[in-house]
């Protein structure tokens, strides 16, 4: 059996055992497509999880995992329920509500040369054609509009990382009702979109930060796209998590940039004391910051001030914004032409046709 047979579901909110008088909780199937590397697969799955769970409040959520058939990897990708994740090109026999699309850390300056670009433009066409509400997330949102409008990427002068005040554009905007004129979320990114390029052709930019431009845009058209240049789904340590490993590969040699110290994140002494061991560090012979007692001293001082979440209100807020506007059960996918077998994991269920991955 092929990887693109594999199907997983998990059932976050599970209704009670129907009864005759019991009205039956809606439904709602989530393909969820993961395609971030092995270290970071995990952590993103279950951030993304969590995120969905606390916006579908009522909702019998059912969530497939499925993920690019390009990236290399060590092993055969597997949910954290240990189930084999499917090969993206399955989705398209598949019966789905919504979707939602992961970045991915660049490899190549050109998105075109990604090893995920290929398959990235089938499921936009697809999507695109099928009429299937969706979110793409960071590289994800970058890959489709330069697919569907021919909206380039540009270079940021350093990596944006930390979290921004962003500011709603679109205040009356359904996907952004009941939330506050301004909040914080996370941005961690090399690449950005330019707002004029986006609004002309017909992109709806919502929010947007003074530091680091658009936050969150959509097209309308066949289908409703929804894009995150930030991170609402990011847990309160993953920017801390991110910092230390692009400080890692400084100090062995696999980047040429310091990394930055997000000021918003760690906060205004913390950031201070990482700019004086940035500037002392810079200015050390390379045999110094080999011996790993420098960065060990970077790390801990980073350790010390991670400021607390500011933004899981607003990420849910838009998330079940997003779901309510084209609610549970509207059977926007292909049907599938078998239903999956079902097994029970603890307070969740996971489903799979007969469960066997080629990679």
């Amino acid at each position: 059996m092929q990887a693109r047979d594999v199907m997983q579901l998990i059932v976050i909110n599970p209704p009670s055992l129907p009864m005759p008088h019991i009205r039956r909780t809606p439904s709602m199937t989530v393909a969820f497509v993961n395609n971030t590397s092995d270290r970071a697969l995990a952590a993103t799955e279950a951030q993304f999880l969590a995120l969905l769970q606390s916006a579908a409040a009522g909702i019998d959520l059912q969530v497939r995992f499925y993920t690019c058939p390009n990236i290399v990897r060590a092993a055969t990708p597997r949910t954290n329920l240990g189930r084999a994740y499917a090969d993206m090109t399955s989705l398209f026999d598949t019966h789905i509500d919504a979707l939602v699309v992961t970045g991915m850390e660049p490899t190549t300056p050109e998105l075109r040369d990604e090893p995920v670009w290929q398959p990235l433009t089938q499921l936009i066409d697809w999507v695109d054609h099928k009429g299937i509400p969706s979110i793409w997330s960071c590289l994800a949102a970058h890959a489709a509009v330069l697919r569907l409008n021919g909206v380039e990427r540009t270079r940021q002068p350093s990596k944006v990382s930390d979290i921004l005040c962003c500011e709603a554009v679109a205040e009356t905007h359904p996907l952004i009702s009941g939330l506050p004129r301004q909040w914080w979320i996370p941005h961690s990114r090399y690449y950005g979109l330019p707002e004029a390029a986006l609004t002309a052709n017909g992109y709806q930019v919502l929010s947007r930060t003074e530091a680091a431009g658009v936050d969150v845009f959509m097209r309308k058209g066949r289908s409703s796209f929804i894009f995150f240049q930030g991170h609402p789904e990011y847990d309160h340590d993953s920017l801390l998590k991110e910092y230390k490993r692009d400080l890692r590969r400084y100090f062995c040699g696999t980047r040429d940039e310091f990394p930055v110290a997000p000021e918003s994140y760690f906060g205004k002494e913390t950031t201070l004391n990482l700019a004086q061991m940035r500037q002392q560090a810079l200015q050390s012979p390379r045999h110094a910051r080999a011996d790993g007692k420098m960065l060990d001293q970077i790390l801990a001082i980073a350790s010390t001030g991670v400021a607390p979440v500011r933004w899981n209100h607003v990420a849910t807020g838009i998330c079940a914004n997003w779901m309510t506007s084209f609610g549970p059960g509207t059977g926007r996918g292909q049907a599938s032409a078998r239903p999956p077998a079902e097994m029970t994991v603890g307070a969740r269920s996971m489903s799979t046709p007969e469960p066997m991955y080629s990679k």
